[in-house]
């Protein structure tokens, strides 16, 4: 099925078509594509690619159509026009000439879910409820910025382990923890996050640009957060220049732990 009219369509709308066709099937599972540049420019087009739980798929799943991608290209098939066994098809555009490809979460869709379940239960607005705790906790304000990477700094700053990280401070704090991978299941994050008292970062490669993004927040105010920023690009390309990931060590760290 292709949107009629070559229709603008939502990610959520593609996720709830697929999981509405498979609902009671074994066999002949449906998937999709979404064709989009998402917030990147338009000329970084790529896909987000949802298989059958429609959900977004895992790194093993891109991985193989990042692989067939860049197969085809070294095929000569070099003119943006990629089709897939012998005839061109409705996802023959979405690959770049360098092969790469990306997907993103449907990040929206939680905390939509979220609030309208506040609204439900507690029967209140739920920025009513977000007020009240940033009397209690503090107003937290938050950026993101993009720095220079090179391929091979993007894949580095994939597998970087916590041990690489030589800092100890943050914004003129402690840092408590270092995550490159998930509390809750083990998962790798794709790159790496630091947390301190009062505020914390991530950085992650981006999946079409030689850039890696930086997203911050602050409970401590405007330059807080504007140190936290600054500070998170020399830990990160410090990290990079730092030795190889040793084995045997584990994926997050606790400095507080450790002390």
């Amino acid at each position: 099925m292709i949107a009629e009219g070559d229709g603008y369509t939502p990610t959520p709308v593609v996720s709830h078509a697929i999981l509405t066709y498979n609902r009671g099937r074994k066999t002949g599972l449906a998937d999709g594509v979404m064709i989009t540049p998402s917030h990147n420019p338009p000329h970084d087009r790529g896909c987000k690619y949802n298989p059958p739980n429609g959900g977004p798929a895992e790194h093993v799943v891109t991985d193989w159509i990042e692989a067939k991608a860049n197969g085809l290209l070294e095929d000569g098939l070099l003119d943006g026009s990629l089709g897939f066994g012998g005839e061109e098809s409705a996802g023959a555009s979405f690959l770049r000439l360098d092969g790469t490809v990306w997907v993103t979460d449907k990040d929206g869709i939680v905390p939509a879910l979220l609030s309208a379940e506040i609204t439900a239960r507690m029967g209140r607005d739920p920025g009513e409820i977000y007020r009240e705790l940033t009397r209690e906790f503090g107003e937290p304000i938050y950026d993101r910025v993009e720095a220079p990477a090179t391929p091979e700094q993007k894949e580095a700053l994939e597998k970087l382990s916590p041990e690489q990280v030589q800092f100890t401070d943050l914004a003129g704090e402690k840092i408590r923890t270092i995550l490159t991978h998930a509390p809750g299941n083990g998962a790798s994050i794709g790159g790496l996050k630091v947390i301190a008292e009062s505020g914390w970062f991530a950085a992650r490669p981006s999946g079409t640009e030689n850039i890696y993004k930086i997203y911050a927040e602050s409970f401590g105010g405007s330059d807080h957060l504007r140190c936290i920023l600054e500070e998170a690009q020399t830990i990160v390309n410090d990290a990079l220049a730092a030795a190889p990931e040793r084995s045997g060590l584990a994926n997050n760290t606790n400095l507080e732990e450790k002390r």
